[in-house]
């Protein structure tokens, strides 16, 4: 009966932290804008350690240009979030489904990724914290013609 209760609290918490798709801590901001319809995104993230998995970096750069947009700098202007629906409202649909299912649907639309350097910001209580940056690009257009055939976003040439 012990082990019960203690098992119990235990497998709850794991369940809790495997339900995450991608983490909400990071800052997006443009490093580039090209001609072919891509964005080209610094992601950043804070931890206590160099933050090494690629599947969440990728989903933070294709969330921040679908639902957060992209703040400006170096030379670039800020974009606006692709979708001006909820996360809430959109990701029952089948088109995130396949995007954030186990096939990693995501990965077509990163077309770079670069590990950016990381840097010691501060240190506390014998831990560190570092700031970790990595570079994405993300190809903007087929996305957008993506979210176009899904139903999720009207096209260009659409009247108001």
């Amino acid at each position: 009966m012990k082990k019960a209760i203690f098992y119990i609290p235990v497998s709850l918490l794991l369940l809790i932290s495997c339900k995450t798709t991608f983490p909400e801590n990071y800052q997006a901001q443009c490093y580039n804008t090209s001609a072919d319809a891509t964005y080209s995104v610094d992601v950043y993230y804070q931890a206590s350690k160099t933050y090494t998995d690629i599947d969440r970096i990728k989903l933070s750069a294709i969330d921040a240009v679908l639902f957060r947009g992209i703040t400006g700098g170096k030379g670039c202007t800020a974009q606006k979030p692709l979708l001006l629906q909820s996360k809430a409202e959109v990701n029952s649909t089948a088109f995130f489904k396949k995007l954030y299912g186990k096939k990693k649907g995501y990965d077509k639309y990163i077309t770079k990724l670069e590990n950016g350097p990381q840097e010691l910001i501060e240190t506390y209580k014998k831990k560190q914290l570092f700031t970790n940056h990595y570079q994405v690009t993300v190809n903007k257009e087929l996305l957008r013609n993506d979210l176009i055939a899904a139903g999720l976003l009207k096209p260009l040439n659409t009247g108001f």
